[in-house]
């Protein structure tokens, strides 16, 4: 019997629910079956460190406080070397089906009313904003860091962050640049 998770799943086996004594060692399962399925992937695609670059691993999570345990694990996995990404294609799960964008529980819906209805949109040095096409239902993933103040952006695109720290790190990014590393805290109020 094969111990990869996704591979069973795949196989079309399904799976026995397995309920754990702490979010620690579920995370460590699902991290351990994620790993696994993106190594035999990447045996059976990938040679000589050359990637067929149309067809990656695509990797569903989905969003909000659940998963960022696993989100964590991986993250200490890719910096121990254990796991590269470089051919895996994530997507969140829960931003895809059966929700339209034009619905309330769409992620979409609550960026185009929050720009349009939210008093406190403003584009001060610092703040941190959804980019968006010229479809004002079209933000999504991308972000920007407003370098001065950008009020002319304020009725049309969703501040959603403000830097309170690291100005000086913010200043210095550059078109092209990676983000290696991110760690997000809530500011107590």
């Amino acid at each position: 019997m094969n111990d990869c998770l996704f591979c069973r799943i795949i196989a079309g086996e399904i799976p026995s629910t397995k309920v754990y004594e702490n979010e620690y060692e579920g995370v460590q399962y699902v991290a351990d079956n994620i790993v696994k399925a993106i190594r035999m992937y990447n045996e059976i695609h990938c040679s000589n460190e050359v990637y067929e670059e149309s067809q990656p691993f695509v990797l569903g999570l989905t969003t909000g406080r659940t998963p960022l345990g696993l989100y964590r694990e991986l993250v200490k996995r890719h910096h121990e070397g254990q796991i590269s990404f470089r051919n895996v294609a994530v997507y969140s799960l829960d931003e895809f089906y059966p929700i339209r964008s034009t619905e309330q529980q769409s992620r979409n819906y609550r960026i185009h009313e929050e720009f349009s209805s939210n008093a406190n949109n403003s584009h001060e040095d610092g703040a941190l904003a959804m980019a968006r096409s010229a479809d004002p239902n079209s933000a999504g993933s991308q972000f920007y860091f407003c370098l001065g103040p950008q009020h002319g952006l304020d009725s049309g695109y969703t501040v959603f962050g403000q830097t309170v720290e690291g100005m000086d790190v913010i200043s210095q990014l550059r078109v092209g640049d990676v983000i290696n590393s991110i760690r997000i805290e809530h500011a107590q109020a």
